[in-house]
């Protein structure tokens, strides 16, 4: 396991000549400080070892199951006359968790500025349902997205803690090099 800390609150004069120590918030240090002195005494104390997750072969699985879709995607294209691009131009604006097995699709992070950020999404969400038919999975989440098109008002319902929720997003279209 790895753990990296930052504090994020700099100040105009973060390292720059004018950096001195009377700007240091000391008292959030010393908090920032003993969080991560639990962090590391918790992770120390912990009885089995953390799970191994080698992101080399789960980028390499996702890729292949990426362009498996397209593959499939340009098939339909073949048999309904339309382009594989065309099918793929919105913009939803969430990061799935592709390693949960639950039911729906997991938010893992939501894109600051997008439409699911404007339609209010969290991160741990769980999309539950799109204009009320469900969602099986992240792979069922990608087939309805190349479905859309752009400015598409779509509802869609969402597990958060113990409430279900709709929302209605209007879909973006794809910025180049998304």
């Amino acid at each position: 396991p790895v753990l990296f800390a930052i504090i994020a609150d700099f100040h105009a004069d973060y390292h720059t000549p004018r950096d001195v120590s009377s700007l240091i918030n000391r008292v959030d240090a010393v908090h920032a400080a003993n969080l991560f002195y639990e962090i590391a005494l918790s992770a120390a104390q912990r009885p089995e070892a953390f799970p191994f997750v080698d992101r080399r072969e789960a980028n390499r699985r996702r890729r292949a199951e990426r362009n498996s879709q397209e593959a499939e995607a340009t098939a339909e294209a073949s048999t309904s006359g339309s382009t594989p691009r065309a099918s793929s131009r919105v913009r939803f604006g969430i990061r799935p968790n592709y390693e949960d097995e639950d039911a729906g699709v997991l938010v893992e992070a939501v894109t600051p500025e997008s439409a699911a950020a404007r339609a209010g999404l969290l991160k741990n969400d769980r999309l539950m349902t799109w204009n009320g038919e469900e969602i099986a999975d992240a792979r069922a989440f990608g087939a309805l997205l190349r479905g859309a098109k752009p400015g598409d008002k779509v509802k869609v319902g969402i597990r958060r803690a113990a409430e279900t929720v709709t929302v209605e997003v209007t879909l973006e279209a794809r910025r180049t090099g998304d």
